[in-house]
């Protein structure tokens, strides 16, 4: 083996083809991009060890994400005689190496440019030999109408940000279902046995632990990588180099960061600033496996942890400290730290205080790879120092209410600013929790974070493309899927059902630079309050395709779609009480749900066991505008009238089977039942267009509610509306008890 010089790229080559002129200055921009080409070929060429002559006077340039990454393609193929280029050269360039491409870059393809599938130059160096590329030329994909089923999960599996919230819930559920368990085990306390101080025991105060892994992204991709060790890394979707790429940096190393590159940077700003920057592809699978370990390792010490996200946590120490007689904390942490280390391969820093605030400002001066404690006495101190933008929760929107109208930086300039101010400028909640922050107060160390979560949603803003209702359709079938997947795993059923649009803003580019994105677009929303909560598929998408014929967006036009599921019941935590307001039909029997009649009690009634009897007509009284508003308002009135006999409807929808609903309203739980019943029919069509015709019941009905048929000239008011959108209306009426159980059998 010998090292290659493909290229043979040198400063004499540079200065002989006339990129310099006589001052050694470039000559204009393109001679400087062609000196920037040739020392890039320079650096990736030289010293590069030849295993063989396959690629030899073949060339390649990799756009975007592959498998196996851009850095390794370029190895494989420089190692085997062939050229990489980091700009694309047409005429020059060989292939480009490609997963996927936009659609329009498909169309603007030249005679002779050819983009291959990563397999191409894997299996040539399986097969020793420089394969033929017809069966590896990449396709177009289909439209995305086409691609829409599963396209939400797969967008889901890409997702770091959907990786983060998702996990974090995950990993919350994780703790909460350790801590319901009885009698549990905490094996390595036993590691702990030896740092106690039986004699001078002494341990005043919280110790609130911070534990955050180091780099976690790069740290887990580098254990797989170990080569890579001590250089600039970046974990992105982005494999571009030249510049261009518009993918976010998720996570970078200690070593980039020397060069300003940060998180949440565009790969095109990092690369300026770090030309060498190596650039790794997302391992979600890793992730999830990493930071279960990560929190089994703590579970085994102690269960008083407070989950935050995949690589973060907090613990209460006090505890332990006090079962073990530990004096020292940061002793029981080096413990921790070093079996984190040991089991997962991944460094972890710690931050120790009184509270969670001023433990998570310590784990700032713990980084990396460190710990550090701050007790009572010396937090306030501690915090004084500390740039407002540094608090949690402090985001740029806070900040820049924070210089426009209070023109302060830091803590201690906050601590001057009364809390009656800051609530003006913050409003209550957050302007109080300023006010505390800067003087070291933190909001409580609280187990049961799970219930303080106040909803659970599915965003998709990336790749929405539609041009159908049957595509808008089958989209939300797959988003209310996923939401109800989440919400059975979290334990929770929701009350209100939200549906958010981002609509493409009028002007606006119909593809915007950053291919897939949503560009500038405007936020549309509406939401759904249930009768009752629900984690149910069918009645989220039943919701869902409500709110949008309510919204009337045009489908084309939407970038982005959002359901989310608010008011939350978690059922891990919440036991559901002995007598329930409504009951299944499984659970009910005739006579529970019917009380017995009362003796000397006249009604009016409606006779429909008769063969010839098919539907209960109400003569109406003139119509007023009636001030009802919602099902909820009805509920209020209907509670004020007088008791009728029995009650019940049976009801049919033209695309459901008949349903017989029954309703015994003597009691003011019964009157929660019919409300349900109305609410649940006015979801088989749409709540919105009825809402309008709900404004239209008899006022009648206050002036005569002593009538016994004014409760049936409600609902029949409301169905009557309802047959306008094709729900049909079989009966109601008011029947003594000896004729109802013949109408019902007569309907089976």
């Amino acid at each position: 083996m010998q090292p290659c010089c493909s290229s043979q790229i040198d400063r004499e080559l540079v200065e002989n083809e006339g990129i310099l002129d006589e001052n050694g200055h470039f000559n204009g921009f393109g001679g400087y991009m062609r000196a920037k080409v040739a020392k890039l070929k320079h650096q990736v060429h030289n010293n590069v060890v030849l295993k063989s002559e396959l690629f030899k006077g073949l060339s390649i340039y990799v756009n975007g994400y592959t498998d196996p990454p851009a850095f390794e393609l370029r190895k494989i193929f420089t190692e085997n005689g062939g050229e990489y280029h980091h700009y694309y050269n047409h005429g020059f360039t060989s292939y480009t190496i490609a997963s996927s491409l936009a659609s329009l870059k498909f169309k603007n393809l030249r005679k002779g440019e050819y983009l291959l599938k990563p397999a191409w130059v894997t299996d040539s160096i399986l097969f020793h030999t420089v394969l033929p590329i017809e069966s590896y030329i990449l396709k177009p994909s289909a439209a995305p109408s086409a691609q829409l089923k599963g396209g939400v999960d797969e967008f889901y599996q890409r997702s770091r940000l959907h990786l983060i919230s998702t996990l974090a819930q995950d990993l919350k559920i994780f703790v909460a279902e350790l801590r319901a368990k009885e009698n549990p085990e905490f094996p390595s306390r036993s590691k702990l046995e030896g740092l106690g101080d039986e004699d001078g025991f002494k341990l005043d105060e919280n110790v609130i632990c911070h534990i955050d892994m180091d780099c976690f992204f790069v740290s887990v991709a580098l254990k797989s990588r170990p080569a890579l060790k001590r250089k600039p890394i970046a974990i992105t979707h982005s494999r571009d180099a030249n510049g261009k790429g518009y993918a976010e940096i998720a996570s970078c190393s200690y070593e980039a960061r020397k060069f300003n590159v940060k998180a949440s940077m565009w790969m095109n700003e990092a690369v300026k600033l770090c030309p060498n920057l190596i650039c790794l592809p997302y391992e979600f699978d890793k992730y999830k496996e990493t930071s279960k370990i990560l929190y089994s390792i703590i579970s085994k010490y102690t269960l008083d942890i407070r989950a935050v996200s995949c690589d973060e946590l907090y613990i209460d120490l006090t505890s332990l400290c006090k079962k073990m007689k530990i004096s020292d904390p940061l002793k029981v942490v080096k413990v921790i730290r070093d079996d984190i280390e040991a089991t997962t391969h991944c460094t972890a820093s710690a931050g120790l205080g009184p509270n969670m605030l001023i433990a998570r400002l310590a784990t700032k001066k713990a980084k990396p790879n460190g710990q550090f404690y701050v007790n009572q006495k010396e937090s306030s101190n501690l915090v004084k120092n500390v740039k407002i933008s540094d608090l949690p929760g402090v985001g740029y929107s806070a900040m820049d209410k924070v210089r426009s109208e209070l023109g302060i930086e830091t803590c201690r300039e906050l601590r001057k600013v009364d809390v009656k101010r800051l609530q003006e400028v913050f409003g209550q909640k957050q302007g109080k929790k300023l006010y505390d922050q800067c003087r070291g107060i933190s909001e409580p160390f609280e187990l049961t974070e799970l219930t303080n979560r106040k909803s659970i949603s599915c965003d998709v803003n990336f790749g929405v493309r539609l041009t159908t209702q049957d595509d808008l359709t089958a989209f939300l079938a797959d988003i209310a899927r996923n939401l109800a997947s989440r919400m059975k795993s979290a334990h929770a059923k929701g009350k209100t059902i939200g549906l958010r649009l981002l609509i493409r803003s009028p002007g606006a580019p119909i593809e915007p630079a950053k291919y897939g994105a949503h560009g500038l677009c405007d936020p549309i929303s509406k939401a759904f309050h249930l009768t009752e909560p629900t984690n149910d598929e069918q009645i989220i998408l039943n919701t869902a395709l409500s709110l949008v014929k309510h919204l009337k967006p045009v489908i084309s036009d939407i970038r982005g779609i959002a359901l989310q599921a608010s008011k939350l019941d978690f059922l891990l935590f919440c036991k559901k009480p002995e007598a329930t307001i409504e009951l299944s039909e499984s659970q009910m029997s005739l006579h529970q749900f019917l009380p017995k009649r009362r003796k000397n009690e006249k009604n009016d009634v409606i006779d429909l066991t008769k063969e010839d009897t098919q539907e209960v007509v109400v003569k109406k009284r003139k119509k007023k505008k009636a001030t009802v508003k919602s099902a909820k308002d009805l509920t209020q009135y209907i509670g004020k009238l007088p008791k009728p006999d029995i009650f019940f409807c049976i009801c049919g929808h033209p695309e459901h089977e008949l349903s017989l609903d029954l309703y015994q309203p003597p009691q003011f739980e019964d009157i929660l039942i019919l409300r349900c019943r109305l609410y649940r029919l006015c979801l088989w069509e749409m709540w919105y267009e009825l809402k309008e015709e709900f404004d239209d019941i008899y006022d009648s009905i206050f002036e005569n509610y002593r009538a016994p048929m004014a409760w049936i000239e409600v609902v029949v008011g409301i169905q009557e509306e309802i047959n306008r959108n094709s729900v049909r209306l079989f009966g109601l009426v008011a029947l003594p008890d000896e004729r109802l159980s013949t109408f019902i059998k007569g309907c089976d």
